[in-house]
């Protein structure tokens, strides 16, 4: 069965940008925050505009937080080696989805978690193709190649044993799996609660000078 997931926003086709996208706080002394909210290629996120932002990054540490529904396998492995080289510690974050090439980019955290009720899904590569028999067989090889790929990926952060042929066999089945499945499968290590985030205390309103009763006043009269 193939995935409904993989439609493509019409907005972001008609722009060719990314909606959902974005890095904060790049020199930050603790940690840089990055979102992709997005699919992952040229209708979305692309490799090189992800590549070009984070060379900026010093921060000693990153929190990527993924909610993808998959997209281009190249644009993913790339981000997916990126986020690897990069001498910060990555914390992959999966708040929602990391579906097809997402999930790649989910094994690029030193630390992956996911949040309450985030899902994954894993499957063979796919795509169109147009021409003779020849080609499209030479395609079905080009399609093999890169599940076999991305099943090396999995098999090397999952650990534990499992080998290329146990994810070869969940993809080929489009495995869909909640966050506690995802850790029993070794493709992620906890999961996270929301939890809101410490209100900064308001600071106490400046006392007003004469000065600033007299602009005020003078403030009031225009007008009148």
């Amino acid at each position: 069965m193939k995935s409904p997931l993989h439609g493509r926003r019409v907005l972001n086709m008609v722009s060719g940008g990314s909606d959902w996208y974005r890095m904060a706080n790049k020199a930050d002394p603790v940690q840089a925050e990055v979102w992709i909210y997005d699919e992952i290629g040229w209708f979305g996120t692309t490799a090189g505009d992800f590549a070009t932002a984070l060379a900026d990054v010093t921060a000693p540490a990153i929190k990527l937080h993924l909610s993808s529904s998959g997209g281009d396998v190249f644009d993913g492995i790339a981000i997916y080696n990126v986020l690897r080289d990069h001498p910060a510690h990555v914390t992959v974050q999966v708040d929602s989805l990391a579906a097809s090439i997402a999930s790649v980019i989910a094994q690029a955290g030193d630390e992956r978690t996911m949040m309450t009720g985030s899902q994954m899904m894993i499957h063979e590569a796919w795509g169109l193709a147009v021409g003779g028999a020849t080609e499209l067989r030479e395609y079905a090889e080009i399609l093999d190649r890169q599940t076999e790929n991305i099943a090396g990926i999995y098999a090397e952060r999952a650990g534990d044993g499992r080998k290329k042929p146990h994810f070869r066999a969940m993809m080929r089945d489009e495995t869909w799996m909640s966050a506690e499945e995802a850790i029993a499968e070794g493709l992620a290590d906890s999961v996270v609660k929301p939890a809101r985030r410490a209100e900064k205390e308001p600071e106490p309103a400046a006392a007003a000078t004469p000065v600033d009763w007299v602009a005020h006043l003078a403030d009031a009269t225009i007008g009148a």
